[in-house]
């Protein structure tokens, strides 16, 4: 058993499984629960007629429905999926800068609120949906006596 403090919480585990490719986890499934999260913290702290702008810039396709707005896709090749939450931030706070006039400062502490808040509204667990076979892979390589399994 390890411990690992990361964000000021203390894990308790024996392993941590780093799946940027989705090779165990369906990215598509993780992407769009993630923008879900993000499109409720935006529309709550920014209103909702940026929207559709700010989820096309970002690379996700939405729709509009009687419960608000729903991720359709997202972009394998956009910002949502492949930038670091740092570089999201950096998109938003340019987005929100261009679209309402806020000075450079204001777009950036806004879109920094937003993104605190999507990521406590974010359901990681619902997110993930693992691939065929996850995770008796890790049973698999065990049998197949590759180190570290």
């Amino acid at each position: 058993m390890i411990r690992v403090n990361a964000g000021g919480h203390e894990f308790s585990t024996e392993l941590f499984v780093f799946d940027k490719d989705g090779l165990l986890f369906k990215s598509s499934t993780f992407w769009k629960g993630l923008v879900t999260a993000r499109l409720k913290a935006f529309e709550s702290l920014a209103g909702p007629d940026l929207i559709p702008g700010w989820a096309k810039l970002l690379g996700a396709n939405i729709e509009s429905g009687s419960n608000g707005f729903y991720v359709e896709e997202v972009s394998a090749t956009g910002c949502f999926a492949l930038a670091s939450p740092l570089e999201e931030m950096i998109a938003t706070a340019g987005y929100l800068a261009l679209q309402t006039g806020l000075s450079w400062n204001e777009a950036r502490e806004a879109s920094r609120d937003i993104f605190s808040l999507s990521d406590n509204l974010f359901d990681l667990e619902s997110s993930l949906e693992p691939r065929k076979g996850f995770p008796g892979i890790f049973r698999r390589l065990r049998e197949a006596n590759v180190p570290g399994c």
